[in-house]
Order: structure tokens, then sequence, then C-alpha cells
């Protein structure tokens, strides 16, 4: 029987996770090295939704449901936007 804490798979999902949380907290000071032109593609609206789209695929690696994720999370916008709009 094999009681070590850590083996292959269980370090290999704890490095993804750590290097998650360093992206998490480092993508903020990707923006101090790049000029204006490009921070204003990377901020526009097609860009986050490739963004949504591509947080989901990393995160079910399922081509269908990342797709399915990013047209819920824009409908949900839409609505908000809706109700915000009619008060």
């Amino acid at each position: 029987m094999d009681l070590k804490i850590f083996n292959e798979e269980s370090l290999q999902k704890l490095l993804i996770g750590i290097f998650t949380i360093f992206t998490t907290f480092g993508v903020k000071y990707i923006y101090e090295d790049i000029d204006d032109y490009i921070e204003n593609i990377l901020k526009s609206k097609w860009m986050r939704r490739l963004y949504i789209f591509g947080f989901a695929y990393l995160a079910t690696q399922d081509l269908y449901i990342a797709l399915l994720i990013m047209f819920l999370y824009l409908f949900f916008l839409k609505c908000c936007h809706k109700c915000k709009n009619n008060k």
C-alpha cells in the first residue's frame, strides 16, 4: 500500500491550482507592460467574450459546454442590462 501524501496526479493538480492563483493575481501587472493600443484591444467587448469562453473551456475541457456557459453569461448580462434600464 502506497501512503505517499502526493502522488503524481495530486501533485499536478496542486501545481495547476498554484499557477492559477499566480495567474489571477499577476494579470493586472501585464497591462503595465503593454501599449495603450493593445490594452484597448484587450478591453474590447469581443475580447471579454473570448476570455469567458477561454475560462469556461479550460475549466470544462468541453467545447459545447464552454459555448453554452458563454451564451448563458451573455444572456445573464442582457437580462441585467434590461432590468437596470427599466428602473
